[in-house]
C-alpha cells in the first residue's frame, strides 16, 4: 500500500505536471535527526525571513523506509521513460 502511494505521487510529479513539481520545489523541508526521531521543518524557500511554518516528527526507521520507497518508485519511472 505504501509503495503504491509513493509510486502514484511520483507519477503525478513526473507525468508532465511541471506546475505541481514547481509548487513542491518552493517548499523547503529540512530534516533533523535526533536519536530515533527525525524532525521535519517546513518553510517557504522563496522567503527565508518567514521561518518555518510547520514541523512534525517521525520515527527514523519510518522516515528512511518511506524515502527508500519513494526513490525506488522514481527509479522505476525513470527506467520506463528511458525505455520508451
Amino acid at each position: 500500500m505504501r509503495e503504491r502511494k509513493a509510486r502514484e505521487r511520483a507519477m503525478r510529479i513526473f507525468e508532465n505536471r511541471e506546475d505541481e513539481a514547481l509548487q513542491l520545489s518552493k517548499e523547503e523541508q529540512v530534516p533533523l535527526a535526533k536519536g530515533n526521531v527525525v524532525y521535519i521543518l517546513e518553510g517557504d524557500a522563496d522567503d527565508p525571513t518567514c521561518g518555518y511554518h510547520c514541523w512534525f516528527r517521525v520515527r527514523k526507521e519510518r522516515y528512511l523506509r518511506e524515502w527508500q520507497l519513494a526513490l525506488e518508485a522514481c527509479r522505476r519511472i525513470m527506467r520506463q521513460r528511458e525505455e520508451t
